[in-house]
């Protein structure tokens, strides 16, 4: 058993509905942009340079960026298949092996 196997039966972190308010801040980020012409997402962006002179929200920030900016309805239609896939996902797995695979890259664990 892995490090990370081991802290997810021990502790069962996890965040419920973590993908409400992930497309919920990615429609958040288009919004800026699209009402006030703020070009956001340039402050979000992962970036190794910038990550190495001090800017480590970058870590966590990228996974927010909306990922068409061509039209609204595109940007919608995104939003809702990135919250269906995600949701079902976290049903199938549970929260903390919904947020441990996500955000490490691992799959989930039994």
């Amino acid at each position: 058993m892995n490090f990370i196997n081991r802290l997810q039966r021990k502790f069962r972190l996890g965040i419920p509905n973590l993908m409400i308010y992930i497309t919920a801040t990615m429609l958040f980020v288009f919004a800026i942009e699209y009402i006030f012409r703020y070009p956001i997402t340039q402050y979000l962006y992962f970036n190794r340079a910038l990550l190495f002179q001090g800017q480590i929200w970058r870590l966590i920030t990228f996974i927010i960026i909306p990922t068409s900016s061509s039209s609204v309805i595109m940007v919608l239609i995104s939003l809702y298949f990135y919250y269906f896939i995600g949701s079902s996902l976290e049903n199938a797995w549970g929260p903390p092996n919904f947020l441990s695979s996500g955000y490490l890259g691992l799959f989930p664990c039994e």
